[in-house]
Protein backbone atom coordinates (compact mmCIF):
# COMPACT_ATOMS: atom_id res chain seq x y z
CA UNK A 1 0.00 0.00 0.00
CA UNK A 2 2.82 2.38 0.95
CA UNK A 3 4.52 1.71 -2.87
CA UNK A 4 1.19 2.55 -4.40
CA UNK A 5 0.88 5.62 -2.52
CA UNK A 6 4.54 6.81 -2.96
CA UNK A 7 3.95 6.00 -6.46
CA UNK A 8 0.87 8.31 -6.79
CA UNK A 9 2.50 11.17 -5.26
CA UNK A 10 5.23 10.42 -7.27
CA UNK A 11 2.82 11.07 -10.51
CA UNK A 12 1.04 14.13 -9.06
CA UNK A 13 3.87 15.92 -8.58
CA UNK A 14 5.43 14.77 -11.92
CA UNK A 15 2.98 16.21 -12.99
CA UNK A 16 2.53 19.46 -10.95
CA UNK A 17 6.28 19.88 -12.11
CA UNK A 18 5.73 19.72 -15.98
CA UNK A 19 2.77 21.92 -15.18
CA UNK A 20 5.10 24.86 -13.95
CA UNK A 21 7.40 24.48 -17.24
CA UNK A 22 5.05 24.20 -19.46
CA UNK A 23 2.28 26.75 -18.49
CA UNK A 24 3.97 29.80 -17.49
CA UNK A 25 6.94 30.09 -18.75
CA UNK A 26 7.11 33.35 -18.13
CA UNK A 27 6.37 33.52 -14.94
CA UNK A 28 8.99 34.09 -12.04
CA UNK A 29 7.79 35.14 -8.68
CA UNK A 30 4.37 35.29 -7.22
CA UNK A 31 1.69 37.24 -8.54
CA UNK A 32 -0.31 36.55 -5.96
CA UNK A 33 -2.55 39.45 -3.91
CA UNK A 34 -1.02 39.03 -0.43
CA UNK A 35 2.07 37.82 1.38
CA UNK A 36 1.08 34.67 4.06
CA UNK A 37 3.50 34.47 7.13
CA UNK A 38 2.83 31.79 10.18
CA UNK A 39 4.61 32.69 13.74
CA UNK A 40 5.88 29.49 14.92
CA UNK A 41 6.02 30.07 18.93
CA UNK A 42 9.05 28.44 19.38
CA UNK A 43 11.07 27.00 23.37
CA UNK A 44 14.29 25.32 23.71
CA UNK A 45 14.70 22.90 26.12
CA UNK A 46 13.99 22.52 29.85
CA UNK A 47 12.10 25.76 30.58
CA UNK A 48 8.81 23.93 31.47
CA UNK A 49 7.09 26.91 29.97
CA UNK A 50 3.32 27.18 31.35
CA UNK A 51 2.04 30.71 30.44
CA UNK A 52 3.08 32.19 27.53
CA UNK A 53 0.67 35.43 26.33
CA UNK A 54 2.00 37.49 22.67
CA UNK A 55 -0.01 40.04 21.04
CA UNK A 56 0.55 42.17 17.44
CA UNK A 57 -1.63 44.88 16.25
CA UNK A 58 -2.22 45.57 12.55
CA UNK A 59 -4.23 47.72 10.23
CA UNK A 60 -7.34 45.04 9.14
CA UNK A 61 -7.43 46.79 5.76
CA UNK A 62 -4.08 45.08 5.08
CA UNK A 63 -3.89 42.42 7.32
CA UNK A 64 -5.76 39.18 7.54
CA UNK A 65 -6.19 36.35 10.15
CA UNK A 66 -5.81 32.91 8.41
CA UNK A 67 -5.55 30.23 10.96
CA UNK A 68 -4.28 29.02 14.10
CA UNK A 69 -2.86 25.51 15.02
CA UNK A 70 -1.03 22.92 16.85
CA UNK A 71 2.45 21.94 14.91
CA UNK A 72 2.42 17.92 14.39
CA UNK A 73 5.22 17.69 11.82
CA UNK A 74 8.49 15.16 11.94
CA UNK A 75 11.46 16.87 13.58
CA UNK A 76 9.19 18.84 15.72
CA UNK A 77 7.76 18.20 19.25
CA UNK A 78 4.46 19.47 19.92
CA UNK A 79 4.34 20.81 23.71
CA UNK A 80 1.02 19.89 24.64
CA UNK A 81 -1.39 22.77 26.36
CA UNK A 82 -4.23 25.37 24.82
CA UNK A 83 -2.78 28.24 22.35
CA UNK A 84 -5.74 29.85 22.03
CA UNK A 85 -6.31 33.04 19.66
CA UNK A 86 -8.26 35.89 20.10
CA UNK A 87 -8.74 38.61 16.82
CA UNK A 88 -9.92 42.12 18.25
CA UNK A 89 -11.17 44.82 16.47
CA UNK A 90 -10.05 48.19 18.66
CA UNK A 91 -10.86 50.68 15.50
CA UNK A 92 -12.24 50.67 12.25
CA UNK A 93 -7.88 50.64 10.92
CA UNK A 94 -6.46 49.01 13.96
CA UNK A 95 -6.82 45.40 15.14
CA UNK A 96 -4.51 43.26 17.49
CA UNK A 97 -4.54 39.33 17.64
CA UNK A 98 -3.59 37.79 21.15
CA UNK A 99 -2.01 34.75 21.97
CA UNK A 100 -2.64 32.76 25.31
CA UNK A 101 -0.80 29.36 25.88
CA UNK A 102 -1.27 27.27 28.91
CA UNK A 103 0.05 24.12 30.01
CA UNK A 104 -1.18 22.26 33.24
CA UNK A 105 1.72 19.59 32.77
CA UNK A 106 4.72 21.17 30.93
CA UNK A 107 7.59 19.17 29.86
CA UNK A 108 11.65 20.12 29.65
CA UNK A 109 11.15 19.10 25.88
CA UNK A 110 12.09 20.92 23.10
CA UNK A 111 9.19 21.99 20.76
CA UNK A 112 6.47 24.61 19.57
CA UNK A 113 3.54 25.80 21.60
CA UNK A 114 1.16 26.83 18.30
CA UNK A 115 1.47 28.63 15.07
CA UNK A 116 -0.60 31.74 13.85
CA UNK A 117 -0.51 32.35 10.01
CA UNK A 118 -1.85 35.84 8.90
CA UNK A 119 -2.03 37.56 5.09
CA UNK A 120 -0.98 40.63 4.33
CA UNK A 121 -0.69 43.33 1.23
CA UNK A 122 1.69 45.69 2.94
CA UNK A 123 3.84 45.65 6.53
CA UNK A 124 5.01 42.36 7.63
CA UNK A 125 3.04 41.93 11.52
CA UNK A 126 5.60 41.27 14.40
CA UNK A 127 4.18 39.77 17.40
CA UNK A 128 5.31 40.79 20.66
CA UNK A 129 5.90 38.31 23.79
CA UNK A 130 4.87 39.94 26.90
CA UNK A 131 4.42 37.17 29.24
CA UNK A 132 6.28 33.66 29.88
CA UNK A 133 5.96 31.69 33.20
CA UNK A 134 7.28 28.14 34.14
CA UNK A 135 5.47 25.15 36.13
CA UNK A 136 6.50 26.52 39.36
CA UNK A 137 5.06 30.56 38.43
CA UNK A 138 8.35 31.79 37.83
CA UNK A 139 8.44 34.55 35.33
CA UNK A 140 11.12 34.09 32.54
CA UNK A 141 12.38 36.36 30.59
CA UNK A 142 9.97 36.95 27.74
CA UNK A 143 12.94 35.50 24.93
CA UNK A 144 12.61 32.09 25.54
CA UNK A 145 9.91 31.92 23.17
CA UNK A 146 11.27 32.76 20.21
CA UNK A 147 8.49 33.78 17.76
CA UNK A 148 9.81 31.79 14.51
CA UNK A 149 8.28 34.13 11.28
CA UNK A 150 7.82 31.61 7.89
CA UNK A 151 6.86 33.35 4.25
CA UNK A 152 4.71 30.47 3.24
CA UNK A 153 5.64 28.73 -0.15
CA UNK A 154 8.88 29.53 0.42
CA UNK A 155 10.13 26.47 0.20
CA UNK A 156 13.67 27.23 -0.45
CA UNK A 157 14.06 29.85 1.93
CA UNK A 158 15.37 32.42 -0.78
CA UNK A 159 12.57 35.11 0.94
CA UNK A 160 11.15 34.87 -3.01
CA UNK A 161 7.76 32.23 -3.55
CA UNK A 162 8.64 31.14 -7.27
CA UNK A 163 8.68 28.14 -9.65
CA UNK A 164 12.04 27.25 -7.69
CA UNK A 165 9.40 26.18 -4.48
CA UNK A 166 7.67 24.47 -6.84
CA UNK A 167 10.49 22.25 -8.01
CA UNK A 168 12.35 21.66 -4.85
CA UNK A 169 8.68 20.47 -3.14
CA UNK A 170 7.96 17.53 -5.96
CA UNK A 171 11.37 16.54 -5.50
CA UNK A 172 10.71 15.83 -1.51
CA UNK A 173 7.20 14.69 -2.64
CA UNK A 174 9.43 12.21 -4.73
CA UNK A 175 11.82 11.54 -1.95
CA UNK A 176 14.66 12.57 -3.57
CA UNK A 177 15.31 15.79 -1.83
CA UNK A 178 14.94 16.58 1.98
CA UNK A 179 13.49 19.06 3.84
CA UNK A 180 14.75 21.12 7.20
CA UNK A 181 12.17 22.01 9.85
CA UNK A 182 11.54 26.01 8.38
CA UNK A 183 11.59 24.24 4.91
CA UNK A 184 8.76 21.68 6.54
CA UNK A 185 7.06 24.56 8.04
CA UNK A 186 6.98 26.68 4.85
CA UNK A 187 6.05 23.67 2.74
CA UNK A 188 2.71 23.16 4.49
CA UNK A 189 0.38 25.82 3.13
CA UNK A 190 -2.64 23.70 3.52
CA UNK A 191 -2.45 23.26 6.88
CA UNK A 192 -2.54 20.17 7.76
CA UNK A 193 1.13 19.16 8.87
CA UNK A 194 2.18 17.43 6.06
CA UNK A 195 3.62 18.19 3.12
CA UNK A 196 2.70 16.96 -0.74
CA UNK A 197 1.29 17.64 -4.10
CA UNK A 198 -1.54 19.53 -3.02
CA UNK A 199 0.96 22.25 -1.38
CA UNK A 200 3.15 22.06 -4.45
CA UNK A 201 -0.08 23.09 -6.88
CA UNK A 202 -1.29 25.94 -4.55
CA UNK A 203 2.26 27.03 -4.55
CA UNK A 204 1.90 26.94 -8.15
CA UNK A 205 -1.48 28.38 -8.64
CA UNK A 206 -0.17 31.40 -6.25
CA UNK A 207 3.12 32.16 -8.73
CA UNK A 208 0.42 31.95 -11.58
CA UNK A 209 -2.02 34.56 -9.59
CA UNK A 210 -5.11 32.01 -9.43
CA UNK A 211 -5.00 32.21 -5.92
CA UNK A 212 -4.44 35.52 -4.22
CA UNK A 213 -2.92 33.55 -1.17
CA UNK A 214 -0.92 30.36 -1.13
CA UNK A 215 -2.75 29.52 1.96
CA UNK A 216 -6.78 29.32 2.47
Amino acid sequence: MKIVKRFLVSLMATAVSASSLSVIPSVSAASGKYKTYSYYFDVPANTYVKTCNANTSYNPNNVEFVRKGKEKFVNSADLGGTFNVSNIGVTDSLKRTYIEYSNASPTNKEGNLGYVTLKTTSTIPSFIVTLVKNDRGNTLVTSTVKVNRVLMGDVNLDGIVDVKDVELLNKACMGTASLNKSQLRAADVDGNNQFDSTDSLNILKYVQGIKDSVCD
